[in-house]
């Protein structure tokens, strides 16, 4: 098999850098689509701690309630009761609020990957219609090819390497929302 004529190579190399820019675009809308998921599903998972926060407390408070009634003579010690629901109150709702930062430093760390990977996809849409440029033109410097594909290799090395990590940032997004009401108790 032979190598193709220049004017069908000039065609394919346009094709190439079109796609890469359609492609672009199209990751552009899914990352957003993305974000709009992870922040619908952070307000989800805040107010689900919050739902198992109120019935933490609300346990704490029945059974703090009842330690008091089942108290006889002498007077109950209160005090000593009422300290140690506070306690437990505070202890939960610091636990809620951890939840709830782990679970948004997930997604931001997911915003951070995604904002990587594009930029790397952008510099290697740059280099492949830089490199189209000097094939309609049918310019050819091998100090600048070399370098276009270096670019192409070292972006497409954090495109690889974003994805990677947005998979395990997204498993981790996943666990945390599933053990919330496991870590709460």
């Amino acid at each position: 098999m032979g190598c193709g004529t220049p004017a069908a190579v000039k065609k394919l190399s346009s094709a190439q850098a079109a796609t890469m820019v359609s492609y672009e675009q199209s990751l552009k809308l899914y990352f957003a689509a993305i974000v709009g998921f992870a922040d619908a599903q952070v307000t989800t998972a805040n107010h689900l701690i919050d739902l198992n926060t109120r019935q933490i407390n609300a346990e704490l408070r029945a059974a703090t309630l009842e330690e008091i009634n089942k108290a006889g003579p002498p007077p109950p010690d209160r005090g000593a009761a009422l300290s140690k629901y506070t306690a437990a109150i505070q202890a939960q709702n610091a636990l809620a609020e951890t939840q709830k930062a782990k679970i948004a430093g997930l997604v931001a760390k997911l915003n951070d990957k995604q904002n990587e990977m594009m930029s790397a996809f952008q510099e290697m849409t740059k280099a492949q219609q830089k490199l189209d440029e000097y094939i309609q033109l049918r310019k050819t410097n091998d100090v600048i090819l070399d370098e276009l594909t270096g670019i192409l290799g070292v972006n497409r090395a954090k495109v690889d390497q974003a994805t990677q990590d947005i998979t395990h940032i997204a498993t981790d997004i996943q666990l945390a929302a599933t053990n919330l009401k496991g870590g709460s108790k």
